[in-house]
């Protein structure tokens, strides 16, 4: 596992994988911000809250299958 890990296969997969999850994690803050944009005070903080965790989770959730 560690010899794998030295090969520079690897690298560039988590290099994709990482600038990837950074754009995506860009495009939900987007969407969230969108979505929630006509609610008001603390019923636009909570969806953004629900909205922020929910993509959080769903991305660890696909990551780990």
């Amino acid at each position: 596992m560690l010899e794998l890990m030295m090969t520079p296969v690897f690298w560039g997969s988590l290099a994709t994988l990482t600038f990837l999850e950074i754009i995506l994690g860009i495009d939900n803050l987007l969407f969230v911000s969108i979505a929630t944009g006509k609610l008001e005070g603390e019923q636009k903080a909570r969806a953004q809250r629900i909205g922020i965790w929910g993509a959080m989770l769903l991305r660890i959730l696909m990551l780990g299958l």
